[in-house]
């Protein structure tokens, strides 16, 4: 941006900056519906996974302007080790056995958790 300005200035011009990408804003995790969701996760087999942290940034993703209007948390499971997503590695691992058993067990916690939501009211 300051280089622009300053060769805008040497050129006697004008520059004109905008973002043109949406801006991705922090998650914030909703801590209750966090710990149902671990609790439900564990309830199913479930015992490879993580919430990601607040502060923790692996990427760019909307989620975070989610959060920001109402409760939200972006668990992930593990289908594989060391694997990047994105990847040729990460869809094999995806559409594999053991990956299609993980999410499935994830679609039942996440139900599970919906549940809870709708029973307790958080």
């Amino acid at each position: 941006k300051k280089l622009a300005q300053q060769v805008a200035v040497s050129h006697k011009a004008e520059v004109e900056l905008y973002h043109y990408e949406p801006l991705f804003m922090n998650l914030v995790n909703h801590k209750p519906l966090e710990t149902l969701m671990q609790a439900n996760l564990r309830s199913v087999g479930v015992t490879g996974f993580t919430i990601t942290p607040d502060d923790f940034a692996d990427g760019s993703t909307d989620v975070g302007n989610v959060s920001q209007q109402c409760p939200t948390i972006q668990p992930e499971i593990k289908i594989g080790t060391n694997i990047a997503a994105h990847t040729k590695e990460f869809c094999a691992a995806a559409g594999s056995e053991y990956g299609m058993a993980m999410s499935f067990k994830a679609a039942k916690a996440m139900a599970l958790t919906a549940a809870d939501v709708i029973y307790t009211k958080i």
